[in-house]
């Protein structure tokens, strides 16, 4: 051997710092560098073998201790598609997390017995399917050895990680030829059934699903082939989609809600990726009495049932059924439903993910909409007056301010008017404030319904409005003024037998101000009322 078989090589980095090589080293007594090399040359082997290495402390003796320290070879993850320890760490969640669902359970419960057994006659050595980076399953082999103290406790496990799907699938194959000659025929109608569904507009789902199970209720020769979605929550199943051979009635509308509690175990079953088979009505057992009745109602003597399952995700089943005659399903069938299962989950998975979007375009839709109208009424209230239901002062001082703007641009004629019911204290004091509530809100009514369409109406404060006459110069406010003044003196409200206003009018001068503006405006008004009231004063420029 020359010296560059002992050089290390850079593809490769044992992992010397972890608490199980270190242990390692101790229980040897090797020598570092010897080791290093060793290690060098297994983590190659393992790479280029297919090989992955996992290795596991036991702390006290406990196989359930947290602090248990796990170890991941570099083969190991890339087996997986991972590269680097941060994609995929040194925990046993890293691992038991992507085990398929039809798998974790007997394979951690298989990891536990062989653990637990301080003879050491429980081998770790099975099958199972893993989720790689990709997120497709594929098989492995994973064979484990425990190192055990004197008491049969486990100290230390090491094991091996073999990528089988190819073999797997292959022997598979090979066990399934027969079976596989007779679906050439399916293979073909399922494939352009599964590129019709795949690009199946969704508003035409429906006929594509009904056409598929009247294909395979041809090539099953059965009476009836049907979809149904379950509620996993509810616990109910309901009969989506049917077809039935000539002369076969249909009970779709009658399978709705369907309980689980009519076959017991069966969703069960399903959720494992089992199918339900009946061959005789006879073979059912005495606690499924009531699924027979409701097998024999529908007038069905035969049925298969698969599950529709996507990402371990049930979503219901697909049946065939035959009323004319007991029969065992052939493998070939079996088979056949099999793979439909899986086009119909695809198409369904589809399907219900896209009516999940547009569930929750149409909610978010909903939510905003309400939050505008929410907004919108916030809106209203901050620039309304609560008992006259006129803009009130804030309101009025925006539109002032946004008119002075627009002047800036475009000069034009502004007017204002600002007018307040006569005598209303004596009002108030006489017949009280609802009385007085009433004059306010009947007046609002009185000025809304006379003042012009662009004109802004507001109440300014107590019993004082303001108008803003935007393009409206002197003769037209003047003109308008009268016309309010002539509306109200009209107005009833009893028990008084009169209202009246004053006010004051100014129209805004070259550049002049808006609160100076509205000052000349409020003295005209106070002279209005000084001079006898029920009257209009317009303010002069100075």
């Amino acid at each position: 051997m020359d010296k560059g078989d002992e050089r290390p090589t850079p593809e490769f980095k044992p992992c010397t710092e972890t608490p199980a090589y270190r242990q390692w080293l101790r229980d040897s007594g090797r020598a570092p560098e010897r080791l290093c090399v060793e290690a060098q040359r297994l983590g190659l082997y393992c790479r280029y073998a297919g090989v992955g290495l996992w290795d596991m402390s036991v702390v006290e003796a406990d196989p359930l201790n947290p602090d248990n320290v796990f170890f991941w070879s570099e083969s190991f993850r890339r087996l997986l598609g991972f590269e680097t320890e941060e994609e995929f760490p040194n925990r046993l969640e890293s691992w038991s997390s992507r085990l398929h669902p039809a798998d974790k359970a007997r394979t951690l419960q298989a990891f536990h017995k062989h653990l637990l057994d301080r003879s050491n006659l429980t081998p770790y050595d099975l099958k199972y399917r893993l989720k790689c980076r990709d997120g497709h399953y594929r098989w492995f082999r994973a064979t484990g050895d425990t190192q055990r103290d004197v008491g049969g406790h486990p100290i230390r496990v090491v094991g091996s990680l073999i990528d089988i799907h190819e073999s797997t699938l292959n022997q598979h194959a090979a066990q399934q030829a027969e079976i596989l000659k007779e679906l050439n025929r399916f293979h073909d109608a399922a494939a352009r059934l599964a590129t019709a569904n795949a690009r199946l507009r969704i508003d035409r789902m429906e006929e594509g699903l009904n056409e598929c199970l009247g294909i395979l209720g041809n090539f099953l020769d059965a009476d009836r082939a049907y979809l149904f979605s379950n509620n996993l929550v509810e616990r109910y199943w309901s009969n989506t989609h049917e077809w039935c051979a000539p002369g076969v009635n249909g009970y779709i509308d009658e399978l709705q809600h369907v309980p689980f509690d009519c076959a017991p175990g069966m969703v069960d079953g399903f959720q494992q990726g089992e199918p339900f088979i009946v061959t005789s009505l006879d073979n059912l057992p005495p606690d499924k009495g009531t699924f027979r009745k409701f097998l024999e109602m529908q007038g069905i003597r035969s049925v298969i049932l698969h599950p529709l399952l996507t990402d371990g995700e049930l979503l219901g089943f697909v049946g065939f059924d035959d009323i004319e005659e007991e029969r065992d399903f052939s493998s070939t069938e079996r088979a056949m439903l099999s793979l439909a299962a899986e086009n119909f989950a695809a198409t369904l998975a589809r399907q219900q993910h896209y009516q999940h979007v547009q569930q929750a375009k149409a909610e978010l839709e909903i939510v905003n909409q309400r939050l505008r109208e929410a907004l919108e009424e916030v809106q209203r209230l901050a620039r309304t007056d609560p008992l006259t239901g006129l803009s009130n002062r804030r309101w009025m001082q925006e539109c002032l301010a946004n008119e002075a703007a627009r002047r800036l641009r475009t000069p034009s004629p502004l007017s204002i008017i600002i007018m307040d019911v006569d005598h209303f204290k004596k009002i108030n004091d006489q017949f009280g404030h609802n009385v007085g509530d009433k004059v306010l809100r009947r007046l609002a009514d009185t000025l809304k319904d006379t003042v012009r369409c662009n004109d802004v109406v507001a109440r300014w404060g107590g019993e004082e409005f303001m108008v803003m006459a935007a393009d409206t110069d002197r003769q037209e406010a003047l003109k308008l003024a009268e016309r309010l003044r002539g509306e109200v003196a009209r107005l009833r409200v009893p028990p008084l037998r009169r209202i009246t206003i004053s006010l004051g009018l100014a129209e805004a001068g070259p550049g002049e101000d808006l609160n100076q503006l509205i000052v000349r405006a409020d003295r005209a008004l106070y002279k209005a009322k000084a001079e006898g009231r029920n009257q209009t004063v317009f303010a002069e420029l100075s």
